[in-house]
């Protein structure tokens, strides 16, 4: 089953239909407009006959698909089939793109087929109806769990060859977490050097931002004036999961943090730890996951559980930066004994939190100490990704070294 897109015949309106393949048969009232998708009936030489599933023109009729070497008509990228969700009746759908988003009452049923609206995001794709039954619009996953859901009738050309060529051309996929009072948009922008170190089109990122939403007003207060430039578009600043200090006296957050005094509870960790999973497994698989700050915190919650469950890390490499253990007692069993899971921490010395987290504060474990054989990477900077040279070039390229040795693996 092939699609095709109208490029040519702008100028004039569209494309000359024609009742017959031959070019001296009845034409049709109307052209086929230009950015039209139709479906291919019969295909002879240049000629081809075609099904009209969005945009303007007759329902059906013979075009051409070149004049004077020009090409009026391409191979559509933009088409999808739902193959995915025979089991249960179909895909789910959302109205946004966020999986927090309210589900739409029908499912997009398998063999649909679909136009995409809007670049793919986050392994989301944002669609339009062109045949099948389900929603006329909306947003669905295209794989979890290693199952594609959603596949492009028209597969794209493989990027030129780069560091992903030993896993035949695919893209090296990667879960970024942000940290606590921030947002997916400052994620993206600090994990610019990671990406510019793994070369272009290598990787496809997938961005997430915890569920707990701050007033932006009030928790824009706490930001650079960077930070509020960056989470201003959206004005949500998010957290994954609140800490509840149980102390009395009036203090800092970072004093009540590092006193061992100090009860500290994380609030409804099953349930965050449940919706992270829920979206690795929409949105997986991925190759490598990387935290900041309270984002390695979930990658710890998460993996402690599944691991407590029988269930090994669902990516193969995992990147902590700023990093720290958890602080929540009732979670201590979930790393009594290191978990064997590639692991590599990037701490800056000048970070507020360094000592706390290679030392252990407040709890039986140092944060690397959660895992075998860590790797720590120190640099003289604070809670930050690295930036001053030569030390950020250098931790960058052991990281680009890292998981190019993680996919040939």
């Amino acid at each position: 089953m092939s699609f095709w897109e109208v490029i040519g015949g702008a100028q004039k309106g569209g494309l000359l239909v024609r009742a017959e393949k031959d070019t001296s048969s009845q034409l049709a009232e109307s052209r086929l407009s230009t950015g039209a998708l139709v479906q291919e009936l019969a295909k002879d030489g240049d000629r081809l006959q075609y099904k009209l599933l969005d945009g303007d023109g007759p329902l059906t009729g013979w075009i051409s698909l070149t004049t004077q070497g020009r090409q009026l008509v391409v191979l559509s990228e933009k088409v999808w089939i739902a193959c995915g969700g025979l089991e249960k009746g179909g895909l789910l759908v959302r109205e946004g793109s966020e999986l927090t988003s309210s589900l739409m009452p029908d499912r997009l049923g398998t063999g649909a087929v679909v136009t995409e609206l809007d670049p793919i995001a986050d392994g989301r794709l944002h669609y339009k109806l062109l045949s099948g039954n389900g929603p006329a619009t909306g947003w669905v996953t295209v794989a979890a769990q290693g199952k594609e859901l959603m596949r492009r009738t028209q597969e794209r050309p493989s990027p030129s060859p780069g560091l992903q060529t030993d896993r035949k051309m695919s893209k090296i996929r990667i879960l970024a977490l942000a940290g606590s009072l921030t947002c997916k948009e400052m994620i993206k922008f600090q994990c610019g050097p990671l990406a510019a170190a793994l070369g272009k089109d290598v990787a496809e990122w997938t961005f997430a931002e915890g569920t707990v939403a701050h007033p932006f007003d009030v928790a824009s207060k706490s930001l650079t004036d960077f930070e509020r430039l960056v989470a201003g578009k959206r004005q949500q600043i998010s957290s994954w999961y609140i800490d509840i200090y149980h102390c009395e006296k009036e203090r800092s957050v970072t004093e009540k943090q590092f006193d061992k005094e100090v009860d500290v509870e994380s609030v409804a960790i099953s349930d965050k730890v449940a919706e992270l999973r829920q979206r690795v497994q929409e949105e997986g698989p991925f190759d490598v996951a990387l935290g900041f700050s309270q984002g390695c915190i979930m990658m710890h919650f998460l993996m402690g559980h599944l691991w407590q469950e029988g269930i090994a890390p669902p990516w193969k490499l995992s990147l902590f930066f700023e990093g720290m253990h958890i602080r929540d007692h009732r979670y201590a069993h979930l790393f009594e004994k290191p978990l064997d899971h590639r692991s590599i921490h990037i701490i800056g010395k000048a970070s507020p939190y360094y000592a706390y987290a290679r030392e252990g504060w407040c709890s039986k474990t140092k944060v690397e100490d959660y895992y075998l054989n860590p790797v720590v990477l120190t640099h003289e900077e604070g809670h930050c990704f690295p930036t001053m040279q030569p030390r950020a070039k250098e931790i960058y390229e052991i990281l680009r070294k890292e998981i190019k040795a993680t996919m040939e693996n």
